[in-house]
C-alpha cells in the first residue's frame, strides 16, 4: 500500500502535465522533417529550403516557402505539404515549446547544407527545440557541414 502511495505521488502529476510529452513529440517531428528534407533534396536532385519560425517548420523546393508558387516537399505520411506547427492533432497550440533560431537554410542536390544566400556551410548548424515545461530539457538537432547528416 505504501508503494502504491509513492508511485501515485510521483507518477500521477507526471501524466497530468502533458507539456513534457508535447515537447518530446514536437522535437521528434522537427528532427524527422529536417532529415527527410535532406533526403528529399538528394532523391529529387533539387535544392530544398527549410524555414523555421518560433513554432513552425516548412520545407519547399523554392525559397519563398508558403508564398505564391511555392512547391512544398510532400510529407509521405500525410500526402500533404511538409509543414509542422507546435500543436496537437486538434490544433491546440503547445504552450511550452519553441524552435530556435528562426532561420532558413537549404539542402542542395547533394544533401549539403547551405545558408539562405546559397553559401555552403562550413560549421555545424544547430536547431534547438526549447521547452519551458517543468522538469523538461531543451533538445538540439545538429546538421553536419558537407554531408548534411542530421542527428541529435
Amino acid at each position: 500500500m505504501v508503494v502504491l502511495g509513492i508511485i501515485a505521488a510521483v507518477a500521477i502529476p507526471r501524466f497530468a502535465d502533458q507539456q513534457g510529452f508535447q515537447s518530446r513529440a514536437f522535437y521528434e517531428q522537427v528532427h524527422g522533417a529536417i532529415a527527410f528534407a535532406q533526403k528529399a533534396a538528394v532523391a529529387q536532385r533539387k535544392s530544398v529550403y527549410v524555414t523555421t519560425t518560433a513554432t513552425t517548420l516548412q520545407a519547399c523546393y523554392v525559397a519563398a516557402c508558403g508564398g505564391v508558387g511555392s512547391y512544398a516537399v510532400i510529407d509521405p505520411t500525410t500526402k500533404a505539404a511538409l509543414s509542422l506547427a507546435a500543436q496537437d492533432q486538434r490544433g491546440v497550440a503547445f504552450s511550452a515549446v519553441t524552435i530556435s533560431p528562426a532561420t532558413t537554410f537549404v539542402f542542395d542536390s547533394l544533401g549539403r547544407p547551405r545558408s539562405a544566400a546559397n553559401v555552403l556551410l562550413t560549421a555545424t548548424t544547430t536547431i534547438s527545440v526549447n521547452s519551458t515545461a517543468t522538469g523538461d530539457i531543451n533538445r538540439s538537432i545538429i546538421i553536419e557541414p558537407e554531408t548534411g547528416y542530421v542527428h541529435n
